[in-house]
């Protein structure tokens, strides 16, 4: 894991245009998976500070890559969504990442790589 986080920062600088870091790229990735949520939500999934989720969430809006917006069935919440923005830099770090992955598991075989799969989906 550590391997593959190192190699993504490397890369970090062709496809994070925004200085999003990390916890910026998790949280877009999260929403991505989720879709729009509240914040407790997102907050319960990426099991982190709320405060914490708070301040990252600000900065991404301020950057226009997520919107925050009420919800209809409860004035009291505010529900978080990607802007096209957000998904487009989504689609950036999944890119990165899956070619960080093709580099790190290019050494197996087929073979491997299919037992590989095989172990992941039933730890998973």
């Amino acid at each position: 894991m550590r391997r593959i986080h190192v190699r993504i920062q490397a890369k970090a600088s062709d496809f994070d245009k925004e200085n999003l870091g990390p916890t910026g790229s998790m949280v877009l990735l999260t929403l991505d998976e989720i879709g729009t949520a509240p914040l407790h939500k997102l907050t319960e999934r990426m099991q982190r500070d709320k405060s914490q989720m708070t301040r990252m969430v600000r900065q991404l809006e301020q950057k226009g890559l997520v919107t925050r917006q009420p919800s209809a069935e409860d004035a009291r919440v505010t529900l978080l969504a990607l802007t096209p923005s957000g998904t487009e830099a989504v689609l950036q770090i999944q890119q990165a990442v899956a070619e960080t992955l093709e580099e790190v598991l290019s050494p197996l075989n087929q073979d491997d790589l299919a037992t590989l799969q095989a172990i992941l989906q039933r730890a998973l």
